[in-house]
């Protein structure tokens, strides 16, 4: 309800004018973190001036240094805000409801992953690489926006380029994409 959306806003220190750009789930060089903080880095600070970015989950020891010394570099440019820690579902659900766009440029694109469900669940575009499995489920399913790959200067096209958001609708593919779904796929590939 739009009312919790301006109190966990409020609560954050988020106007409620701003871009927000949600990543999420465990930090890693493979989900791409760096290169949306390189893409931060690479835009101006007028392009940033309405944007707001949040990190949620714990920064994987593989970047750790590399995170916070860029963070360093950008919290004076740009509002940041980062969860470095197992968030719990009720938050995760919370920051999808009051973003404006899921970042997810990850590097191994073979394979789905549940922040596509996230997504579709919360009716929120998410934002990857067009590339082979996850590509192929955004395309299909009409989920967000394809980026050319991932690499900061695609991801800071996008940042830059973006006024307005689609409106996504994922009930179809939350209908495909259940957990029984899953089991009899699987189910399938056993036998």
């Amino acid at each position: 309800n739009k009312e919790k959306e301006v109190n966990i806003k409020e609560s954050l220190g988020i106007d409620d004018k701003k871009k927000i750009f949600l990543h999420f789930g465990s930090m890693s060089y493979r989900k791409g973190t760096l290169n949306i903080l390189h893409a931060i880095t690479s835009l101006s600070g007028g392009e940033l001036g309405n944007c707001c970015f949040i990190f949620a989950g714990k920064v994987g020891d593989d970047i750790k240094e590399r995170f916070y010394n860029l963070i360093d570099i950008l919290k004076d440019k740009v509002q940041i805000l980062v969860f470095d820690e197992f968030c719990p579902p009720p938050l995760l659900s919370s920051l999808c409801k009051i973003c404006s766009a899921i970042l997810a440029p990850y590097y191994n694109t073979a394979y789905s992953s549940g922040i596509v469900g996230y997504a579709a669940n919360f009716h929120t575009p998410i934002v990857v690489p067009n590339e082979k499995f996850i590509g192929k489920l955004v395309r299909r399913y009409h989920l967000g926006y394809l980026l050319k790959d991932n690499s900061a200067k695609s991801i800071a096209g996008f940042i830059k380029d973006s006024d307005t958001f689609l409106t996504i609708n994922g009930n179809r593919y939350m209908v495909t994409h259940t957990v029984d779904a899953f089991a009899q796929h699987t189910l399938l590939f056993e036998k």
